[in-house]
């Protein structure tokens, strides 16, 4: 049994490593794929591994003596630069990662930053998996922009008053602009929604297993702990005052379904390190 908290730490980061060299395997067999059905498993496969690692790190807490548990941490993660346009499509896809890695986040008024609150091991995957999907994301983007298929799919743009003027509904050809930061956000969603079904297919698996091994401390007995001890700390130490309103309403859906079609394609990327530090997007 373990018994000190530096007995947590080192199985910590045994297992990150093994984690790591799982994730390196099927990377490899993500890009050596024949078919794009078949590299696009890949983010699945990674988060189920990454859920699976986080509850036996949990079930390592769970066992130590309470004093000696590990605790939640909070760190600041920077998504782009002030002033970029489409920073809170960032927010999104961070927010969905981060949900399904049980990590809570506030987010920066100006969107350019968040601030992690979790267990450290989870917050690096989160922040992993943040670096190498947003540089696909705005690859996948750019793409888009290349195959000129935003430019057949007209918006309407509602009637409006200007002065004494009444100016009727009418559609117009978009954006680029606009087209890219709906394409964006529909690619966020698509990959938020795939990591949250894989979470709960690994959680699903992991309990099952439990449930066959009549295991004393349960996949849902230390999530829950382990949830309740995350939200303690984000209470305890978050500062933030409102909601957020980084939000914005999408005016192209042919542009948002390209970008669901994209994040159904995403997988990591090979030079994605866990933990690793990465400069802000311009």
């Amino acid at each position: 049994m373990i018994t000190t908290t530096s007995a947590t730490a080192a199985m910590s980061s045994r297992s990150i490593e093994t984690l790591t060299d799982k994730v390196a395997k099927l990377l490899n067999q993500a890009e050596n794929a024949g078919t794009e059905a078949e590299s696009a498993t890949f983010m699945s496969k990674a988060q189920e591994l990454a859920t699976l690692h986080s509850i036996d790190l949990a079930k390592a807490r769970h066992a130590t003596v309470a004093k000696q548990r590990t605790t939640p941490t909070q760190r600041t993660i920077t998504l782009g630069v002030r002033g970029t346009r489409g920073l809170n499509t960032l927010v999104s896809l961070f927010s969905g990662i981060a949900s399904a890695n049980d990590v809570t986040i506030d987010i920066a008024s100006d969107s350019t930053r968040v601030y992690a609150y979790g267990f450290a091991e989870d917050i690096d995957i989160a922040e992993a998996m943040f670096t190498s999907l947003s540089v696909q994301m705005a690859q996948a983007a750019q793409a888009y922009h290349r195959s000129g298929d935003w430019k057949r799919h007209e918006v309407y743009v509602p009637g409006r008053s200007r002065g004494w003027e009444w100016i009727e509904g009418h559609y117009k050809a978009p954006s680029w602009l606009s087209v890219r930061l709906d394409f964006q956000q529909g690619f966020a969603a698509q990959v938020g929604r795939r990591l949250a079904l894989a979470r709960a297919e690994a959680e699903s698996a992991a309990q099952d297993a439990d449930d066959a091994q009549d295991a004393d401390s349960g996949t849902a007995l230390v999530l829950v702990a382990k949830r309740e001890s995350v939200g303690d700390f984000y209470r305890s130490r978050s500062n933030a005052r409102g909601s957020y309103r980084g939000r914005r309403q999408v005016s192209s859906s042919a542009a948002q379904g390209a970008g669901h079609r994209a994040g159904d394609k995403a997988r990591l990327s090979q030079a994605t390190e866990l933990g690793g530090a990465r400069k802000a997007l311009a």
